[in-house]
C-alpha cells in the first residue's frame, strides 16, 4: 500500500510539473509566433535564392517547405522544392537550439545532350530536363530573439533515387535569417 501511494504521489507531481512547462512553452510560442519565413543567405553567393516557411506544431517539432531557384550555372538543376520535418531534442525554449531534419525533395535536373549529325563535323547541343526525387537528412541549430528575428544554420544531404540522373547526392546547406509571426 505504501509503494502504491508513493507511486501515485510521484505520478501526480510529474504530471503537475509537465503541465506547467507546457503552459510556459505555449505562452512563449504565442509571444514569438508559430510560423516563420526565412531566406538562405548562403545561396546568394551561388547566384540562387531559397525561401523557407516553417510551422511549429509543438515545442520540439516543426514542419516546413523550402523552395529554391538557381540563376547561375554552378549546379545541374534550376529549381527544387523540399518538405521537411524538424525535431529539437535538447531545448529549454520552444523550437530553439540543435535540430535534426528529415526531408523529401523534388528538383529538376538539366543535362547537356550532344547530338552528332550528318554531314560530319556538325554537332548540336541541347538541354534535356528531367524531374528527380530524393530523401535526405540534415542537422543544424536555430536561435531567435523575443522580438521574433531568427538565425539558423544547417548542413546535410539529399539522395537522388533516379539512378541514371546526375547529381546523385544533393547538398542541403544554409545560413538563414528570418522572422517569426
Amino acid at each position: 500500500m505504501k509503494a502504491l501511494l508513493t507511486f501515485a504521489f510521484s505520478l501526480f507531481i510529474a504530471l503537475a510539473f509537465s503541465q506547467e512547462n507546457t503552459e510556459e512553452y505555449d505562452s512563449e510560442l504565442e509571444k514569438v509566433g508559430k510560423n516563420e519565413i526565412n531566406v538562405n543567405g548562403l545561396y546568394i553567393v551561388f547566384k540562387a535564392i531559397e525561401i523557407n516557411y516553417e510551422r511549429f506544431l509543438d515545442e520540439d517539432i516543426s514542419i516546413g517547405l523550402a523552395g529554391s531557384y538557381w540563376f547561375g550555372e554552378s549546379v545541374n538543376w534550376d529549381y527544387n522544392a523540399l518538405a521537411y520535418g524538424r525535431f529539437y531534442p535538447f531545448t529549454d525554449r520552444p523550437n530553439y537550439g540543435l535540430f535534426l531534419e528529415l526531408n523529401a525533395g523534388i528538383y529538376n535536373s538539366v543535362e547537356d545532350v550532344v547530338i552528332q549529325s550528318e554531314p560530319p563535323g556538325f554537332t548540336t547541343i541541347s538541354e534535356e530536363e528531367s524531374l528527380g526525387f530524393g530523401l535526405g537528412i540534415a542537422i543544424g541549430a536555430k536561435f531567435y530573439s523575443y522580438k521574433g528575428y531568427t538565425f539558423n544554420f544547417y548542413g546535410g544531404v539529399n539522395r537522388n533515387f533516379i539512378e541514371d540522373q546526375d547529381p546523385q547526392v544533393i547538398p542541403r546547406v544554409g545560413i538563414n535569417i528570418g522572422k517569426r509571426f
